[in-house]
C-alpha cells in the first residue's frame, strides 16, 4: 500500500470530515404528491395528485412539477446541481404577467418544492409540493 496517498487520505479526512455524498439523480416513474397551497386571502388548502415524472422532465430542472403543462410558464435562471433545484416561473395568462421563485431538494425517489409568488395579483401566495415515488408511469 502507498503509504504517502494513505497518510494524506487519512489526513484529509480527519480535517475536512467525510467526502461529500454526490446527490443521486431522481429516478423517472410515477410520484405521489401532497400539495398545500396558501390563498391571498390567507385561506389553505391541500389536495393529493399523482404525475408521471420523465426522464426529460428531470433532465429539464422538474420544472413542470405541480404546475398545468399548458406551456403558459416557463422556468428562467435554472439552477440544479447536488440534489437542490431553484429558478424563477414566468407565467402569462389572460395578457398578465404572474412571476413565482422556486426552490426545492431532491432524491432519487422524493422532492420537496416551495413556489412563493413574486408578483401581486395571483390567488396563491405560495405552494408546497412534496412528493414520493409509486412506482412506474401507467
Amino acid at each position: 500500500m502507498n503509504t504517502r496517498f494513505f497518510t494524506v487520505t487519512t489526513f484529509t479526512l480527519c480535517v475536512f470530515g467525510a467526502p461529500l455524498a454526490i446527490a443521486e439523480e431522481m429516478q423517472p416513474g410515477q410520484y405521489a404528491s401532497v400539495n398545500v397551497v396558501e390563498m391571498a386571502n390567507g385561506e389553505m388548502k391541500t389536495f393529493q395528485e399523482r404525475q408521471c415524472i420523465t426522464a426529460k422532465d428531470i433532465a429539464d430542472g422538474l420544472t413542470k412539477v405541480g404546475i398545468e403543462n399548458d406551456g403558459a410558464c416557463n422556468a428562467q435562471n435554472l439552477v440544479k446541481a447536488n440534489g437542490k433545484i431553484t429558478y424563477r416561473l414566468v407565467c402569462e395568462a389572460d395578457g398578465k404577467k404572474q412571476l413565482a421563485d422556486v426552490v426545492g431538494t431532491y432524491t432519487a425517489n422524493s422532492y420537496e418544492f416551495s413556489i412563493k409568488a413574486a408578483s401581486p395579483g395571483p390567488e396563491h401566495k405560495s405552494i408546497s409540493l412534496t412528493g414520493r415515488r409509486i412506482g412506474a408511469c401507467p
